[in-house]
């Protein structure tokens, strides 16, 4: 693949740098933060609550009728229900933010150090962001931190916050603007990935398909430049194998067709040849035949022996382009299978141009009895090949049988080829 896979991974040393580490060593610091945070606010419940010790939620002293153990004992046990719900953010963030939120009331309510418990509630919330809908993020977020602000309001003695249970707030938000944040950028960069992959896709399938058009356009020309020459070749043995005796000058005339179109068929295969080998990417195709050489077409056919009639040969010249190459390939495809399978030696081929199409009709007699030449049973290639070239440039192809073998062929011209 022409995308580097290293490219797709995080830089080192970003926003992920934190990744290269186990989940269980980021646990255990966010645990020993807790801790450590919480035991700020011990020595102060243990001094009966001074209110200028950084300990409590609120200043105002230590849990009312209750025991110095118990005032202890009980902020406690909420910090350690707190750092067990430490590992099961990633798994449960919900769950994690709405039992950290409790614990945290209980610590504001009861005049406990509620920090502690509040960095609990801000990695739940990162982790909720980081793994849920911007919606769900905006109103779990919103709804936390309002909470929070109330307890602040409603736990101050004067009516104004608590710097120490606003700053949980604060940090609530910012968690769940971060991890809305990460989430973006991980689903912004998972979309990147997946449209180079799917452009990588797009690529290998045009290469696909353009091999495949590759190949049919060779195999195409090699049915109707090479295929047409060896079927003269064949024709014209026949032919002279069978005068050689009777008519030495007929066998001799074959013979010299025979010669013609082998030098011509080795020229054809030389260029085609050329063609495959060079290195061009322009997907230049070798020289192609136009309408003009129609002519020469029906000239060489009748020299092979089949007696051809041409009408609206004056129409020519008004075909060009991609009209005029498949109007030459269906002639020639036509008068092939004529001299092939056709009775009496006859063709008639008729050109007409009228409201941007050019119309073409290829028509000899048949009969049940055998054939001129015995050939081998049609494949039917020709004939596939002539609709899917006319096919190409948006025309329609009709064969009729019946004592009258037709090939008729309507190819529009584009208006630059128009007359």
């Amino acid at each position: 693949m022409s995308i580097d896979h290293a490219q797709r991974q995080p830089a080192p040393g970003r926003a992920t740098w934190f990744a290269r580490f186990p989940v269980w060593a980021l646990d255990a610091v966010a645990i020993l933060v807790v801790l450590v945070t919480s035991s700020f606010g011990v020595p102060m419940m243990l001094d009966g609550g001074n209110p200028g010790g950084p300990g409590f939620g609120r200043p105002g002293g230590p849990i009312p009728g209750a025991q110095p153990v118990a005032q202890v004992l009980v902020p406690i046990l909420i910090v350690l229900a707190a750092c067990a719900l430490v590992p099961l953010r990633r798994r449960w963030p919900f769950a994690v933010v709405c039992a950290s939120m409790v614990l945290t009331c209980l610590s504001v309510a009861l005049r406990a150090p509620s920090m502690g418990v509040g960095i609990v509630v801000i990695l739940a919330m990162y982790q909720f962001g980081a793994t849920r809908t911007r919606r769900a993020t905006l109103i779990v977020g919103a709804s936390a931190t309002l909470i929070v602000v109330a307890l602040s309001l409603l736990s101050s003695e004067f009516g104004v916050f608590d710097v120490r249970v606003f700053q949980i707030a604060a940090g609530i938000a910012v968690a769940a603007a971060l991890g809305d944040s990460s989430r973006s950028k991980r689903e912004a960069a998972l979309a990147a990935t997946e449209r180079a992959d799917r452009a990588e896709r797009t690529r290998e399938v045009e290469a696909q398909r353009r091999v495949a058009e590759e190949r049919l356009r060779i195999a195409q020309d090699l049915h109707d430049t090479v295929a047409h020459q060896i079927s003269v070749i064949s024709l014209n043995a026949g032919v002279a194998s069978s005068a050689i005796d009777a008519n030495p000058e007929k066998a001799r005339t074959a013979l010299g067709t025979i010669r013609r179109s082998a030098r011509e068929v080795l020229s054809e295969i030389s260029e085609l040849l050329t063609y495959l080998r060079t290195d061009d990417e322009s997907g230049a195709l070798p020289p192609q035949p136009a309408a003009r050489d129609v002519i020469a077409l029906i000239d060489r056919v009748r020299e092979a022996g089949l007696r051809v009639t041409l009408t609206g040969e004056e129409a020519l010249p008004e075909v060009g382009g991609a009209a005029g190459r498949v109007l030459y390939r269906v002639v020639q495809e036509g008068l092939t299978n004529a001299h092939k399978h056709g009775t009496g030696g006859t063709a008639a081929v008729g050109i007409e141009v009228h409201r941007g199409e050019v119309v073409v009709r290829i028509s000899n007699p048949v009969s049940g009895a055998a054939p001129q030449h015995t050939e081998p049973q049609r494949s039917g290639l020709g004939l596939t090949g002539i609709r899917e070239r006319v096919a190409a440039i948006g025309g329609s192809v009709r064969i009729t049988e019946g004592g009258e073998y037709l090939v008729e062929a309507r190819l529009p011209m584009k208006r630059e080829e128009q007359p």
